[in-house]
């Protein structure tokens, strides 16, 4: 295309409305970095412990849950879900603890972006 010659009149789609077309690079938008990948990794403000399930309590059991989950660009904990567990019977209390957690996001480039992350929640008795 010369410079000089006039642009391309514009489409007109349904109802009248001019569609103009645009070009978006979504390589990156959905992206979620790893921890390895950030110039600082997400910081932890809150972490609320778990409840520790009655009946594993009563019955002297410890546990331990592994989960992950996504802080996002706006400190938001997202997409929480168990990667092991030694029982099932610690699952929910591990996931509703998580989601109750506050970070500040990770940066890459000084810009915040999700970054996933997996952690052990242990389950101990005191004694």
């Amino acid at each position: 295309m010369n410079p000089a010659d006039p642009p391309a009149p514009p489409v007109i789609g349904q109802n009248g409305i001019f569609l103009i077309p645009v070009t978006i690079n979504t390589s990156s938008l959905n992206r979620t970095y790893r921890v390895s990948d950030v110039d600082r990794a997400p910081q932890a403000l809150l972490q609320v412990a778990p409840a520790y399930p009655a009946t594993m309590k009563a019955q002297h059991v410890e546990g331990r849950v592994v989960v992950q989950f996504v802080v996002d660009a706006g400190n938001t904990v997202r997409d929480v879900r168990v990667v092991s567990s030694s029982d099932r019977a610690f699952e929910a209390a591990a996931l509703q603890a998580v989601q109750k957690w506050k970070f500040k996001a990770g940066l890459k480039g000084n810009r915040p972006v999700p970054v996933q992350l997996e952690v052990p929640i242990n389950f101990h008795l005191t004694k």
